[in-house]
C-alpha cells in the first residue's frame, strides 16, 4: 500500500496541470455550409498536416517544441464558393497557471507543459464556417444575375456555361 502512494505521488510530481487537463493535442470539429467542402490544414512551416472534407474532425498538436506553440492555416474550398482561410492561433491555457496552486509546480511549469505543448490552447476551438457564394455577395445564391468578366469565371463554372445568341 505504501508503494502505491509513492507511485501516485511520483506520477503527480511528473505531470503538469495543463498536461493533465489539456493534453498535447486538441480536437476540432469542422462544419461548413454548404457541406462537402475541401479542407486543407498546414502548419507554421507550410507542411500539410490534414486533408479531408466537411463535416469532420481533426486532432492537431498544440506545440512544436519546448516553449514553442504551433499555428495552423485552415483552407476551405468549395466549388462556386469563395475560398476561406482561418488561422488556428495559440493562447496560453489557464491550466498552465494552475501549476502554481496544484500538483505540477516547478516540473509542470518549466518542463512538462512547455515540452508537450499542453500549455497552449488553439483558438477558435471549433470551425463552423458559412461559405459565401462565388462573387462575394448573395445575388448568385438568390437567383439574381451577376455580370463578370469572362477571365474571372472559374474553369469549373465555365464548363457548364451556355452561350446566349
Amino acid at each position: 500500500m505504501k508503494s502505491f502512494f509513492i507511485a501516485c505521488f511520483a506520477a503527480i510530481l511528473l505531470q503538469g496541470c495543463a498536461s493533465i487537463f489539456n493534453g498535447s493535442t486538441q480536437t476540432f470539429a469542422i462544419n461548413t455550409t454548404p457541406s462537402d467542402a475541401r479542407i486543407t490544414i498546414t502548419n507554421r512551416a507550410g507542411k500539410q498536416v490534414y486533408a479531408g472534407r466537411s463535416p469532420g474532425s481533426v486532432t492537431l498538436a498544440r506545440g512544436r517544441g519546448y516553449f514553442k506553440s504551433e499555428v495552423y492555416k485552415v483552407r476551405i474550398e468549395k466549388e462556386y464558393c469563395e475560398t476561406t482561410e482561418i488561422y488556428l492561433t495559440p493562447r496560453v491555457s489557464g491550466w498552465f497557471f494552475a501549476n502554481f496552486a496544484m500538483f505540477g509546480g516547478f516540473w509542470g511549469m518549466l518542463i512538462i507543459d512547455p515540452l508537450t505543448g499542453a500549455m497552449y490552447t488553439l483558438l477558435p476551438e471549433q470551425i463552423d464556417e458559412k461559405l459565401p457564394p462565388w462573387g462575394g455577395d448573395q445575388s448568385a445564391a438568390e437567383g439574381r444575375l451577376n455580370i463578370v468578366l469572362l477571365e474571372d469565371v472559374p474553369p469549373a463554372l465555365m464548363q457548364s456555361a451556355k452561350r446566349l445568341n
